[in-house]
């Protein structure tokens, strides 16, 4: 069993979501990146879907964590897109696709508060 320590940082961005484990010192150890898609429809829409963050956070972690002991991880740190719109229920449980900052909709709604 190893007696080392780690961070685990996850960076969930527009195209996927990256994990990296460092040690406590700061030194890159491993990092994993998944994918998912953006859906792109007529009239501007630019959506996600958060399962797929959750899967994607999912399955880089099972590969970064394989081998150590998951005891050592001593933080989590995460990042994730700025300016979006995920709409929840009482539960916390998704409503529908996030709707994420590349999302052009709203430009007459723009020009109106220009």
């Amino acid at each position: 069993m190893s007696t080392h320590a780690y961070l685990l940082a996850y960076d969930i961005g527009t195209s996927g979501t990256k994990a990296s484990l460092f040690s406590v010192e700061g030194k890159l150890i491993a990092s994993a990146t998944e994918g998912y898609p953006v859906y792109f429809e007529q009239g501007g829409v630019c959506e996600q879907e958060p399962e797929d963050w959750w899967r994607a956070v999912v399955q880089a972690t099972h590969r970064l964590v394989a081998g150590i002991d998951v005891k050592a991880i001593k933080a989590l740190s995460f990042s994730g897109q700025m300016m979006g719109c995920l709409l929840v229920d009482k539960q916390g449980k998704a409503l529908r696709r996030s709707i994420i900052w590349s999302d052009t909709r709203a430009k007459e709604q723009e020009k109106q508060l220009i």
